[in-house]
């Protein structure tokens, strides 16, 4: 059981200074840490990835380092044998103020083209599924929602009609009349996607101040655009003005996820947060494909290409209790590089609470409450036992097969995030 020091992301969409959920966490982690409350704390990076490892404190090895000397902890040979000598995940907490970029993340084989082709952007080769599991009210895009939906905004909406262009726009108004998502219809929806990407800038913002006027002069009624589309595409606007991106609302489907509801975003799947702080696992990746709502760089041609065009309501990853352990929900998705424990142990509870034992290496974060965590731990001819406090902030890195109680301290409820490989 060892102590991590986590590196955090000031990027410019994250909640400002003592606000953001993120920063508080970060300053329990690191007591060295001072929050400047102009500055914007966007992530918490726990893991190993090369763009901020986390800290090993006993060594003050970086977590890849500490490995490198411990490749024992990783767990059994069949963990080994597919991911080698590496934490195959990243866990995160995002604390979201403004949206992130509409983006992608691409398949493997997709994210070894791109990195062998342009390293300077694409910095690794691996593929980054991920799993957003909400802390708080969390609003998100994902996915292109249903057909028949796209079919009537296209249809109702005589802005975005115009910068698809009439043709793209009627075909696939046609090949959509059944509702079926044929191969052609998903063409057709490529089409009119990609020519919204492409379009000038210039009759973007034309027609993106036109579609805002209208609504402002006539209200939504009559408008083709629903109340919440309208908010939506206003709050877009005025975080990036004159930005495609605000149309991408018609496209895609929203979620507002509440405490402990989550998502799965497979490989080459749009999304954007919107807002909100939310727990976030993903395979050890910092690929991400952006075509709007960024200051960063943008890849449209990559992004519209890699996209799969599946439609209808993204559906929401449903956790799994146990019968044996009333305390924890486990959010599976289908991969094998992470899945992530929900754990709530009331301070009531007056007694240990054992976690289970798990074949592969895992990563605890205490999002609230406290208490302490002891680690029995044994080698050929010795046996030691390790306590750590835990307290909002505390990430601990827990090898393979590690027997570890924790302690509530009451009143407080330990809320918890475990993540480790879904391999067994």
């Amino acid at each position: 059981m060892e102590r991590l020091t986590c590196s955090v992301m000031t990027y410019a969409w994250g909640k400002v200074g003592s606000d953001s959920q993120v920063a508080q966490l970060a300053q329990n982690n690191n007591k060295n840490l001072e929050i400047d409350q102009q500055e914007p704390y966007a992530e918490l990076w726990m893991g190993a990835h090369a763009n901020g490892p986390s800290v090993v404190n006993s060594s003050q090895l970086s977590l890849n380092e500490w490995i490198e000397k411990h490749p024992e902890c990783l767990g059994n040979s069949k963990i080994r044998e597919k991911f080698g000598s590496r934490l195959p995940y990243l866990l995160k907490v995002l604390s979201v103020n403004k949206a992130l970029s509409i983006q992608a993340h691409p398949d493997k084989l997709l994210a070894e083209k791109l990195h062998a082709a342009r390293p300077d952007i694409y910095k690794d080769s691996n593929h980054k599924p991920e799993l957003a599991l909400a802390l708080t009210p969390f609003e998100a895009l994902c996915g292109f929602r249903p057909i028949e939906q796209i079919r009537k905004s296209i249809s109702a909406v005589p802005e975005l009609r115009t910068l698809i262009g009439a043709e793209s726009a009627d075909r696939f108004v046609e090949l959509s009349e059944d509702g079926a998502a044929t191969d052609d219809c998903r063409q057709a929806l490529k089409e009119c996607y990609t020519s919204l990407m492409k379009v000038d800038q210039g009759r973007v913002g034309q027609q993106l101040k036109r579609l805002l006027q209208r609504l402002q002069q006539s209200g939504v009624l009559n408008s083709g655009v629903t109340d919440s589309e309208a908010m939506l595409i206003q709050r877009l606007n005025t975080n990036f003005p004159g930005d495609r991106g605000s149309f991408s609302v018609f496209f895609f489907n929203y979620f507002l996820l509440q405490p402990g509801e989550a998502l799965f975003l497979g490989p080459n799947e749009p999304h954007a947060y919107l807002s909100g702080d939310c727990i976030e696992c993903m395979a050890s990746s910092d690929n991400v494909v952006r075509a709007g709502l960024t200051p960063k760089y943008i890849d449209v041609d990559t992004l519209v290409e890699m996209l799969t065009y599946r439609t209808g309501q993204t559906e929401l990853l449903k956790p799994t209790g146990s019968e044996s352990d009333p305390y924890i929900q486990h959010y599976t998705p289908p991969v094998e590089e992470f899945t992530v424990a929900k754990i709530e142990v009331p301070g009531s509870i007056n007694a240990d609470y054992s976690l289970s034992s798990e074949c592969s290496v895992s990563i605890l974060l205490v999002a609230s409450g406290r208490g302490v965590a002891t680690c029995n731990s044994s080698s050929d001819n010795s046996r030691t036992l390790s306590t750590e406090p835990l307290y909002p902030g505390t990430v601990l890195l827990l090898s393979a097969d590690s027997h570890v109680t924790l302690r509530p301290t009451p009143p407080d409820t330990l809320l918890m995030f475990r993540a480790h490989c879904n391999i067994h």
